[in-house]
């Protein structure tokens, strides 16, 4: 054994059954205490978000608006800005103003009946099949299961303290 695992603190525990009672009561009492404070935090959290998104609210607004106009200049001068289309972007003293071609996208509405549709005219190419372990099969069978490799079934036991509480019933 090191000298460094010997320098561990002891852990304080109760000695009895009542004892064992009073700190699970404690037990309660700091966790409700701590979901006290996160609630008020949370509460303080959503207030300055608030209070920061209404301040921001027109100058979002603003922008937006002077972002459309430049949009629209833009579109409208797009050969002299561009020399031709040679370039993609032109620089000004306050920003620059770039066109970018955005990579494609596919959108499926009705993903069901595009995949009976590919199916039955044969076009498998635009299918993906996912091969996976059905893990709640090895559950059902954990000793056939335990026989292929890369496959362990584990199951522990662990303590579990849970300080009693009281909830309040709702009032229609």
């Amino acid at each position: 054994m090191s000298a460094r695992a010997a320098r561990q603190p002891a852990i304080l525990a109760p000695q009895s059954r009542d004892e064992a009672t009073a700190w699970l009561g404690q037990v309660g009492e700091a966790e409700r205490a701590r979901a006290m404070l996160e609630l008020h935090m949370n509460d303080v959290i959503a207030g300055a978000r608030a209070a920061f998104e209404e301040a921001a609210a027109p100058h979002a607004a603003r922008a937006a608006a002077l972002r459309q106009g430049i949009e629209a200049w833009a579109a409208a001068n797009r050969a002299a800005l561009t020399m031709g289309l040679a370039r993609k972007s032109v620089e000004l003293a306050t920003g620059t103003i770039a066109w970018r071609t955005m990579p494609p996208a596919v959108a499926v509405k009705q993903v069901a009946v595009a995949i009976a549709w590919v199916t039955a005219h044969r076009l498998e190419k635009f299918l993906r099949l996912r091969v996976a372990l059905d893990k709640e099969a090895l559950l059902k069978d954990p000793a056939a299961a335990q026989q292929i490799p890369g496959v362990r079934i584990a199951q522990e036991e662990k303590i579990v303290i849970t300080a009693a509480t009281v909830a309040l019933e709702e009032k229609p």
